[in-house]
């Protein structure tokens, strides 16, 4: 009978039942092709006697009937292993997430799903752990679990940071990652950053792109991404990091972000102090050689700049300490407009004001002409600084072209 209907799941259980018949039906269950137990376990929905039966043979045979439809995945082996597998008790379940033969790919079947419970992700930390090789551009295995599965970093976190240090030392760079913008790849590996080396890593990438604010008032622009943020956060509040690699990424935050992580910090704790200390860094210091600091109704012409000491220093004062009461376009035009103003001015401006000038806009092509020459890799990096929506200041971007070497 299991011989003239090989895909009835009711005689096959009927088979398993009886201890006379019982090994007979296993091993006809052995003998079914990949097709075949699909659509016993698909269109029969028989429980809990077949799935052990079957399951081997779902994981061991392949298909070889291309099957079309809203319910071809049904008969795929990422849908048959967790539906049978799911008819099991807990303890058998976890046997066959464990076998040594089977377990890899139960457990790749069942972490290409979203929902494990904990004692499954447990026993799937092997292939979670298991180290693979580092393609460029993409989001290693290791880190995609971390994103899907976040409650992995309470339930195994000494294998997992044991892991993330293997990866980078097997080539995953945070740096290429920020620079990618993978800034959630970024935060799952930052929950289990415990090494001064590694947090040192993942702070100068979440400020890959930023410079020095000094006393040059709101320069930074704010960010797109909103989970930058999060990183940032997260790393500076680390009890590993040193004063100086937390000095070193809040020297490079907006002053905004600044107040807000000083607000959010302790009154006694170590961030408050260190974003205190930053925050008074900024503050303008008193010199004698401002005249402008007043910030006057108006802007100063070129007769009353002539009759100054210093002109291009009052010029320079004159952008630093623009204040409120003019706008930054304004300004800057009026800036590129008097005589008096130099090139060790004008490359202080951002390059979004002196690109449209119809002299300065010449003379920031011709410099930027004669920083990239013939190198492939400078001008790729203006191409990269050129098309971000910042204010990108002009001296920034010849310092960055200068430091790339082909």
């Amino acid at each position: 009978m299991l011989a003239r209907y090989p895909d009835s799941a009711s005689l096959l259980v009927a088979a398993l039942r009886n201890p006379d018949t019982a090994d007979i039906a296993k091993e006809h269950a052995r003998g079914l092709s990949f097709d075949v137990a699909a659509s016993v376990w698909v269109e029969e929905r028989p429980g809990p006697e077949l799935a052990p039966v079957l399951l081997p043979v779902v994981l061991t045979e392949q298909p070889h009937v291309s099957r079309t439809g809203y319910r071809a995945d049904e008969y795929e082996r990422s849908s048959l292993v967790p539906s049978m597998l799911e008819q099991l008790p807990q303890e058998e379940r976890q046997r066959w997430i464990r076998h040594a033969e089977h377990g890899p790919l139960v457990r790749q079947t069942l972490l290409a799903g979203n929902s494990l419970a904990d004692d499954e992700l447990l026993a799937c930390i092997p292939e979670i752990t298991r180290s693979a090789p580092i393609t460029a551009g993409q989001t290693p295995a290791l880190i995609e679990y971390l994103r899907r599965y976040p409650q992995l970093v309470e339930l195994a976190k000494p294998e997992l940071t044991a892991a993330i240090t293997q990866l980078v030392a097997d080539g995953w760079s945070p740096a290429k990652a920020a620079q990618a913008g993978q800034w959630a790849d970024l935060v799952a590996v930052a929950h289990l950053a415990e090494t001064g080396d590694l947090i040192d890593k993942l702070l100068r990438a979440a400020v890959f792109d930023c410079f020095p604010q000094t006393t040059m008032g709101e320069r930074a622009a704010p960010w797109r991404d909103e989970i930058r943020y999060e990183l940032v956060d997260l790393l500076v509040a680390k009890t590993k990091a040193t004063d100086e690699q937390i000095t070193y990424t809040l020297d490079r935050l907006s002053t905004s972000h600044l107040t807000e992580l000083q607000q959010a910090a302790g009154k006694r704790s170590r961030l408050r102090r260190l974003t205190a200390e930053t925050l008074t860094s900024r503050q303008p210091k008193h010199s004698p050689t401002l005249p402008l600091r007043a910030e006057p109704a108006t802007l100063p012409t070129d007769e009353e700049l002539s009759a100054m000491d210093d002109p291009v220093s009052a010029l320079l004062q004159l952008w630093r300490n623009r204040g409120p009461h003019h706008r930054r376009e304004d300004v800057a035009a009026h800036i590129l407009a008097s005589r008096h103003t130099t090139e060790d001015v004008a490359w202080r401006l951002p390059i979004v004001d002196l690109e449209q000038h119809p002299v300065w806009g010449d003379r920031l092509a011709d410099r930027i002409i004669e920083l990239c020459g013939d190198s492939p890799a400078r001008w790729q990096e203006f191409s990269r600084s050129w098309g971000q929506p910042t204010q990108l200041l002009a001296d920034t971007l010849f310092s960055r072209l200068e430091n790339i070497h082909d």
